[in-house]
């Protein structure tokens, strides 16, 4: 296990390597960051520890390039060291150090848990097979949810206009048929929610209908507070084309 001290924006971090992780922590000795370079998935959670594709940063892109290059030809560790430093501090003025390194990750002293580590990937592996046609319907997933991180990242750069069509309140609160769902949104509610949703059509039989499922992701400012998946339900093709 390997020490670096790192300073960026006035603040102290330190790099570890333990095997072939690349594990940063703050002053506060919080792991905040993660490269694996053995990963062979190289992206998240595998490889590295943020959805860095959510990024339009060419910059970002370029050096997750060049880190891999470096592996992959089996450069010196201290090269690889280095381009992880690199690394991190883009991330860090892309995303924020708090949104690099999600806190089911963590044992309760705050470092990287390799079980729990493997049960977030698990989970985050399910969830794409789940979603969207499979999401649990009616079913609210809150900020603290792995599913609903694994949905959408904090602080991402990345309007989610570019995915999402813009909905209303009066449509989500039509969709709140189970006390839990409604439970769910008196937690997060404000008058600054932005609503988006997700529709999903599935062929039917008849000539005037069509199976449509909802996905609703709710945003408080920059931050996603509440998501849910409604049933399919049968809605005539006018009313597909007229939204």
């Amino acid at each position: 296990m390997v020490n670096s001290p790192i300073i960026l924006n006035g603040k102290l971090y330190s790099l570890r390597v333990y095997n072939h992780w690349f594990i940063i922590s703050n002053s506060e000795k919080r792991d905040v960051f993660y490269f694996n370079a053995e990963a062979t998935y190289q992206n998240f959670p595998e490889q590295l520890s943020i959805q860095s594709f959510r990024s339009n940063s060419e910059h970002l892109m370029h050096y997750l390039l060049q880190l891999n290059y470096l592996i992959i030809y089996d450069f010196p560790r201290k090269w690889i060291r280095r381009r992880v430093i690199h690394l991190f501090k883009k991330l860090v003025d892309l995303f924020g150090e708090d949104n690099l390194l999600h806190p089911t990750m963590l044992n309760v002293n705050n470092r990287l848990c390799f079980s729990c580590f493997n049960f977030f990937k698990s989970m985050y592996e399910q969830f794409n097979n789940l979603y969207p046609q499979s999401l649990p319907e009616n079913t609210p997933f809150k900020e603290g949810s792995l599913l609903l991180h694994f949905l959408i990242s904090r602080e991402t750069y990345v309007s989610p206009q570019e995915h999402y069509t813009l909905s209303s309140k009066v449509e989500l609160e039509a969709e709140l048929c189970t006390l839990d769902l409604q439970i769910a949104y008196v937690d997060v509610y404000s008058n600054e929610l932005i609503i988006y949703k997700d529709t999903f059509v599935n062929p039917s039989d008849s000539e005037n209908y069509e199976m449509v499922k909802k996905v609703f992701l709710v945003f408080n400012q920059n931050n996603a507070v509440l998501c849910f998946a409604t049933p399919y339900k049968a809605v005539h093709k006018s009313e597909l084309t007229s939204n």
